[in-house]
């Protein structure tokens, strides 16, 4: 985010995630998707503009209004933990806000999938970030 303005995946940090048999790290979705203003489209082309909508045959586009990953990042446990099932439990989604307004910031918000078994297992993970 800090050096190009846009969430991005794991891969261009040049971060892997660590290995072991109890639980598997994951970089999420590989791609932001893009709110984009009325009118416009989210493009899904690399290196394109992130929002476009054709005007007299031409592309005009736009910065999107905002970019978000739902889940960024990921923790399974692979075996079941007391009641906590084996399954991805801990998630860490992103949004940037692009707006003339709001250029630049970013919000993390993680995230436990079954609060109800699993939040005793690391009672502070949502509070990262707060």
């Amino acid at each position: 985010m800090a050096e190009t303005n846009a969430l991005g995946i794991w891969k261009t940090i040049g971060y892997a995630a660590p290995g072991g048999t109890n639980f598997t790290y994951a970089g999420g979705e590989t791609a932001a998707q893009n709110k984009c203003p009325t009118g416009y489209t989210a493009s899904t082309a690399e290196g394109k503009s992130p929002c476009y909508k054709e005007v007299d045959g031409k592309a005009q586009t736009v910065a999107a209004e905002s970019s978000s990953i739902t889940d960024g990042w990921t923790a399974q446990n692979n075996v079941k933990l007391n009641d906590c099932p084996a399954q991805v439990n801990w998630k860490i989604s992103a949004a940037t806000g692009n707006s003339a307004t709001n250029t630049g910031s970013v919000t993390y918000t993680p995230s436990i999938v079954d609060e109800t078994n699993c939040a005793g297992l690391t009672p502070h993970f949502t509070k990262i970030g707060q």
